[in-house]
Protein backbone atom coordinates (compact mmCIF):
# COMPACT_ATOMS: atom_id res chain seq x y z
CA UNK A 1 0.00 0.00 0.00
CA UNK A 2 2.83 2.40 0.81
CA UNK A 3 4.40 1.68 -2.57
CA UNK A 4 1.11 2.22 -4.40
CA UNK A 5 0.59 5.58 -2.71
CA UNK A 6 4.16 6.72 -3.37
CA UNK A 7 4.57 5.44 -6.93
CA UNK A 8 1.07 4.95 -8.28
CA UNK A 9 0.29 1.67 -10.00
CA UNK A 10 3.08 0.27 -12.17
CA UNK A 11 1.52 -0.18 -15.63
CA UNK A 12 4.28 -2.67 -16.45
CA UNK A 13 2.54 -5.09 -14.05
CA UNK A 14 -1.11 -5.37 -15.11
CA UNK A 15 -3.60 -7.48 -13.22
CA UNK A 16 -4.52 -10.66 -15.09
CA UNK A 17 -8.21 -11.59 -15.26
CA UNK A 18 -10.70 -13.90 -16.96
CA UNK A 19 -14.47 -13.37 -17.50
CA UNK A 20 -16.56 -14.43 -14.51
CA UNK A 21 -19.80 -16.37 -14.73
CA UNK A 22 -21.72 -13.18 -13.92
CA UNK A 23 -21.99 -11.03 -17.02
CA UNK A 24 -19.81 -7.93 -16.97
CA UNK A 25 -17.62 -9.16 -14.10
CA UNK A 26 -14.14 -10.61 -14.08
CA UNK A 27 -12.09 -12.87 -11.83
CA UNK A 28 -8.53 -11.74 -11.12
CA UNK A 29 -6.18 -14.73 -11.32
CA UNK A 30 -2.87 -12.90 -10.94
CA UNK A 31 -2.23 -9.82 -8.78
CA UNK A 32 -4.67 -10.45 -5.96
CA UNK A 33 -2.42 -8.94 -3.30
CA UNK A 34 -2.20 -5.76 -5.35
CA UNK A 35 -5.96 -5.83 -5.86
CA UNK A 36 -6.56 -6.33 -2.12
CA UNK A 37 -4.26 -3.39 -1.34
CA UNK A 38 -6.14 -1.21 -3.83
CA UNK A 39 -9.52 -2.14 -2.35
CA UNK A 40 -8.39 -1.43 1.19
CA UNK A 41 -7.07 1.98 0.16
CA UNK A 42 -10.13 2.93 -1.91
CA UNK A 43 -13.00 1.34 0.02
CA UNK A 44 -13.40 2.48 3.67
CA UNK A 45 -16.35 0.10 4.12
CA UNK A 46 -14.10 -2.87 3.34
CA UNK A 47 -11.53 -1.71 5.88
CA UNK A 48 -14.29 -1.51 8.49
CA UNK A 49 -15.72 -4.91 7.56
CA UNK A 50 -12.45 -6.80 8.03
CA UNK A 51 -11.23 -4.51 10.85
CA UNK A 52 -8.09 -3.54 8.94
CA UNK A 53 -5.70 -1.32 10.86
CA UNK A 54 -2.42 0.49 10.09
CA UNK A 55 -3.66 1.66 6.68
CA UNK A 56 -1.32 4.43 5.40
CA UNK A 57 -2.73 7.94 5.21
CA UNK A 58 -3.48 9.02 1.64
CA UNK A 59 -4.31 12.25 -0.15
CA UNK A 60 -7.22 12.51 -2.60
CA UNK A 61 -4.76 12.86 -5.49
CA UNK A 62 -2.97 9.66 -4.49
CA UNK A 63 -6.25 7.77 -4.34
CA UNK A 64 -7.60 9.20 -7.59
CA UNK A 65 -4.69 7.89 -9.63
CA UNK A 66 -5.34 4.38 -8.27
CA UNK A 67 -8.99 4.17 -9.36
CA UNK A 68 -8.07 2.86 -12.80
CA UNK A 69 -5.38 0.23 -13.22
CA UNK A 70 -4.26 -1.87 -16.22
CA UNK A 71 -5.79 -5.34 -16.61
CA UNK A 72 -4.84 -8.03 -19.11
CA UNK A 73 -7.93 -10.16 -19.90
CA UNK A 74 -7.71 -13.77 -21.14
CA UNK A 75 -10.64 -15.81 -22.45
CA UNK A 76 -10.25 -18.59 -19.87
CA UNK A 77 -8.01 -19.87 -17.11
CA UNK A 78 -6.29 -22.41 -19.36
CA UNK A 79 -4.80 -19.59 -21.42
CA UNK A 80 -3.28 -18.05 -18.30
CA UNK A 81 -1.67 -21.21 -16.90
CA UNK A 82 1.62 -21.01 -18.89
CA UNK A 83 2.16 -17.42 -17.69
CA UNK A 84 1.36 -18.27 -14.08
CA UNK A 85 3.78 -21.19 -14.15
CA UNK A 86 6.58 -19.05 -15.55
CA UNK A 87 6.01 -16.19 -13.11
CA UNK A 88 5.79 -18.26 -9.95
CA UNK A 89 8.19 -21.13 -10.71
CA UNK A 90 10.93 -19.88 -13.05
CA UNK A 91 10.03 -16.23 -13.51
CA UNK A 92 10.71 -13.07 -11.55
CA UNK A 93 13.16 -13.72 -8.74
CA UNK A 94 13.07 -11.68 -5.55
CA UNK A 95 16.20 -9.62 -5.00
CA UNK A 96 18.64 -10.78 -2.37
CA UNK A 97 19.80 -8.45 0.41
CA UNK A 98 22.83 -7.20 -1.53
CA UNK A 99 20.72 -6.34 -4.60
CA UNK A 100 18.18 -4.48 -2.44
CA UNK A 101 20.95 -2.56 -0.70
CA UNK A 102 22.58 -1.61 -4.00
CA UNK A 103 19.23 -0.35 -5.35
CA UNK A 104 18.57 1.71 -2.21
CA UNK A 105 22.10 3.12 -2.42
CA UNK A 106 21.57 4.21 -6.03
CA UNK A 107 18.24 5.87 -5.23
CA UNK A 108 19.65 7.71 -2.23
CA UNK A 109 22.87 8.88 -3.93
CA UNK A 110 21.54 9.62 -7.42
CA UNK A 111 18.15 11.18 -6.66
CA UNK A 112 16.65 13.63 -4.19
CA UNK A 113 14.76 10.90 -2.33
CA UNK A 114 15.30 10.57 1.42
CA UNK A 115 15.53 7.21 3.14
CA UNK A 116 11.98 7.80 4.42
CA UNK A 117 10.81 8.29 0.82
CA UNK A 118 12.63 5.17 -0.36
CA UNK A 119 11.20 3.04 2.45
CA UNK A 120 7.70 4.00 1.36
CA UNK A 121 8.51 3.43 -2.29
CA UNK A 122 9.75 -0.11 -1.76
CA UNK A 123 7.16 -0.95 0.90
CA UNK A 124 9.70 -1.66 3.65
CA UNK A 125 10.33 -0.25 7.12
CA UNK A 126 12.59 2.74 7.64
CA UNK A 127 14.88 0.79 10.00
CA UNK A 128 15.50 -1.97 7.47
CA UNK A 129 16.01 0.53 4.65
CA UNK A 130 18.53 2.49 6.73
CA UNK A 131 20.43 -0.69 7.70
CA UNK A 132 20.66 -1.80 4.07
CA UNK A 133 21.85 1.63 2.99
CA UNK A 134 24.40 1.94 5.81
CA UNK A 135 25.79 -1.53 5.16
CA UNK A 136 26.20 -0.93 1.43
CA UNK A 137 27.58 2.57 1.89
CA UNK A 138 30.27 1.29 4.26
CA UNK A 139 31.14 -1.46 1.80
CA UNK A 140 31.46 1.10 -1.02
CA UNK A 141 33.60 3.28 1.25
CA UNK A 142 35.92 0.32 1.85
CA UNK A 143 36.11 -0.38 -1.88
CA UNK A 144 36.86 3.23 -2.80
CA UNK A 145 39.25 4.20 0.00
CA UNK A 146 40.77 0.91 1.14
CA UNK A 147 40.94 -1.02 -2.12
CA UNK A 148 38.76 -3.83 -0.81
CA UNK A 149 37.20 -5.94 -3.59
CA UNK A 150 34.19 -8.20 -2.98
CA UNK A 151 35.74 -10.69 -5.42
CA UNK A 152 38.48 -11.25 -2.84
CA UNK A 153 36.01 -12.43 -0.18
CA UNK A 154 35.84 -16.11 0.80
CA UNK A 155 32.07 -15.65 1.07
CA UNK A 156 29.68 -12.73 0.82
CA UNK A 157 26.51 -13.12 2.93
CA UNK A 158 25.67 -9.40 2.84
CA UNK A 159 23.03 -9.91 5.54
CA UNK A 160 25.94 -10.24 8.01
CA UNK A 161 26.90 -6.66 7.18
CA UNK A 162 23.52 -5.00 7.59
CA UNK A 163 22.74 -7.03 10.71
CA UNK A 164 26.10 -6.09 12.23
CA UNK A 165 25.78 -2.34 11.65
CA UNK A 166 22.43 -2.16 13.42
CA UNK A 167 24.22 -2.95 16.69
CA UNK A 168 25.36 0.10 18.69
CA UNK A 169 28.64 -1.62 19.67
CA UNK A 170 29.58 -2.19 16.02
CA UNK A 171 28.69 1.39 15.06
CA UNK A 172 30.79 2.68 17.95
CA UNK A 173 33.69 0.45 16.86
CA UNK A 174 33.47 2.00 13.38
CA UNK A 175 32.97 5.53 14.73
CA UNK A 176 29.65 5.87 12.87
CA UNK A 177 27.52 8.54 14.52
CA UNK A 178 23.72 8.62 14.42
CA UNK A 179 22.50 9.92 11.07
CA UNK A 180 25.92 9.38 9.50
CA UNK A 181 26.55 6.60 7.02
CA UNK A 182 30.35 6.56 6.71
CA UNK A 183 33.20 5.62 9.00
CA UNK A 184 35.62 8.52 9.68
CA UNK A 185 39.16 8.21 8.34
CA UNK A 186 40.38 7.66 11.89
CA UNK A 187 38.45 4.37 11.90
CA UNK A 188 39.46 3.08 8.45
CA UNK A 189 41.45 0.24 10.02
CA UNK A 190 38.42 -0.86 12.05
CA UNK A 191 36.23 -0.86 8.93
CA UNK A 192 38.74 -3.07 7.15
CA UNK A 193 38.89 -5.39 10.17
CA UNK A 194 35.12 -5.73 10.36
CA UNK A 195 34.82 -6.60 6.68
CA UNK A 196 37.59 -9.19 6.94
CA UNK A 197 36.01 -10.69 10.07
CA UNK A 198 32.69 -11.02 8.24
CA UNK A 199 33.82 -12.11 4.77
CA UNK A 200 37.51 -12.99 4.92
CA UNK A 201 40.29 -11.92 2.54
CA UNK A 202 41.84 -14.26 0.00
CA UNK A 203 44.86 -11.98 -0.75
CA UNK A 204 45.70 -11.84 2.97
CA UNK A 205 44.78 -15.50 3.49
CA UNK A 206 42.37 -14.61 6.27
CA UNK A 207 39.32 -16.80 6.69
CA UNK A 208 36.11 -15.18 7.97
CA UNK A 209 35.88 -15.08 11.76
CA UNK A 210 32.06 -15.13 11.72
CA UNK A 211 30.70 -18.50 10.58
CA UNK A 212 27.06 -18.02 11.59
CA UNK A 213 24.75 -15.06 11.91
CA UNK A 214 24.08 -15.82 15.59
CA UNK A 215 27.76 -15.03 16.28
CA UNK A 216 27.24 -11.36 15.42
CA UNK A 217 26.07 -10.62 18.96
CA UNK A 218 29.32 -12.10 20.26
CA UNK A 219 31.29 -9.95 17.82
CA UNK A 220 29.46 -6.86 19.09
CA UNK A 221 30.45 -7.74 22.66
CA UNK A 222 34.04 -8.42 21.59
CA UNK A 223 34.62 -5.05 19.88
CA UNK A 224 33.39 -3.22 22.98
CA UNK A 225 36.02 -4.95 25.15
CA UNK A 226 39.73 -4.14 24.73
CA UNK A 227 41.05 -7.54 25.85
CA UNK A 228 38.59 -9.42 23.66
CA UNK A 229 39.34 -7.21 20.66
CA UNK A 230 43.08 -7.81 21.10
CA UNK A 231 42.41 -11.54 21.28
CA UNK A 232 40.43 -11.68 18.05
CA UNK A 233 43.07 -9.56 16.30
CA UNK A 234 45.65 -12.15 17.34
CA UNK A 235 43.69 -14.90 15.63
CA UNK A 236 41.73 -16.30 18.56
CA UNK A 237 38.37 -17.81 17.57
CA UNK A 238 35.26 -15.71 18.06
CA UNK A 239 33.98 -18.05 20.79
CA UNK A 240 37.26 -17.91 22.73
CA UNK A 241 37.54 -14.13 22.32
CA UNK A 242 33.98 -13.78 23.59
CA UNK A 243 34.98 -15.55 26.81
CA UNK A 244 37.21 -12.55 27.55
CA UNK A 245 34.09 -10.36 27.76
CA UNK A 246 32.38 -12.59 30.29
CA UNK A 247 34.99 -12.28 33.04
CA UNK A 248 36.82 -15.10 34.79
CA UNK A 249 34.34 -15.48 37.66
CA UNK A 250 31.35 -15.74 35.34
CA UNK A 251 33.27 -18.15 33.16
CA UNK A 252 34.05 -20.34 36.21
CA UNK A 253 30.38 -20.30 37.22
CA UNK A 254 29.43 -21.37 33.70
CA UNK A 255 31.90 -24.29 33.78
CA UNK A 256 30.82 -25.48 37.24
CA UNK A 257 27.15 -25.18 36.35
CA UNK A 258 27.68 -27.31 33.27
CA UNK A 259 29.72 -29.90 35.24
CA UNK A 260 27.09 -30.05 37.99
CA UNK A 261 24.34 -30.58 35.45
CA UNK A 262 26.22 -33.42 33.77
CA UNK A 263 26.99 -35.08 37.12
CA UNK A 264 23.31 -34.95 38.05
CA UNK A 265 22.46 -36.66 34.77
CA UNK A 266 25.10 -39.33 35.46
CA UNK A 267 23.66 -39.99 38.92
CA UNK A 268 20.40 -41.15 37.37
CA UNK A 269 21.97 -43.97 35.33
CA UNK A 270 25.19 -44.90 37.13
CA UNK A 271 23.53 -47.72 39.10
CA UNK A 272 23.30 -49.70 35.85
CA UNK A 273 27.08 -49.54 35.30
CA UNK A 274 28.59 -50.21 38.73
CA UNK A 275 30.70 -53.05 37.32
CA UNK A 276 32.31 -50.92 34.58
CA UNK A 277 36.03 -50.34 35.14
CA UNK A 278 36.00 -47.25 32.90
CA UNK A 279 33.10 -45.71 34.82
CA UNK A 280 34.87 -46.42 38.14
CA UNK A 281 38.03 -44.66 36.92
CA UNK A 282 36.08 -41.59 35.85
CA UNK A 283 34.18 -41.44 39.14
CA UNK A 284 37.50 -41.57 41.03
CA UNK A 285 38.86 -38.76 38.83
CA UNK A 286 35.77 -36.60 39.45
CA UNK A 287 36.01 -37.28 43.18
CA UNK A 288 39.67 -36.28 43.21
CA UNK A 289 38.90 -33.07 41.27
CA UNK A 290 36.09 -32.15 43.69
CA UNK A 291 38.44 -32.62 46.70
CA UNK A 292 41.04 -30.40 45.03
CA UNK A 293 38.46 -27.71 44.27
CA UNK A 294 37.18 -27.84 47.82
CA UNK A 295 40.73 -27.50 49.16
CA UNK A 296 41.40 -24.48 46.91
CA UNK A 297 38.21 -22.78 48.08
CA UNK A 298 39.34 -23.06 51.73
CA UNK A 299 42.80 -21.59 51.19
Amino acid sequence: MSSLLSNGYFHEEPLVAIPASRNGYFTVVEGNRRLAALKLLLQPEMRARIKATHIPDATSNQLNRLKKVPVKVYDNRQQVLPYLGFRHITGVKEWDAASKAKYIHQLKNETQYTLEDIAKMIGDTYNMTERLYLGWNLLKQAEDSLGIDTNDFYKFPFSYMYDAVRMPEIRAFLGVDAGKYVAPKSHSAQLKELIEWLFGSKPHEKRPVVDRKDQLKKLAAIVSDKKATTAIRQGVSIDDAFQETIGEENLLIEWLTRASRELDRSKGVIHRHHESVDVKELVDRCYDTIRRLDKEMKI
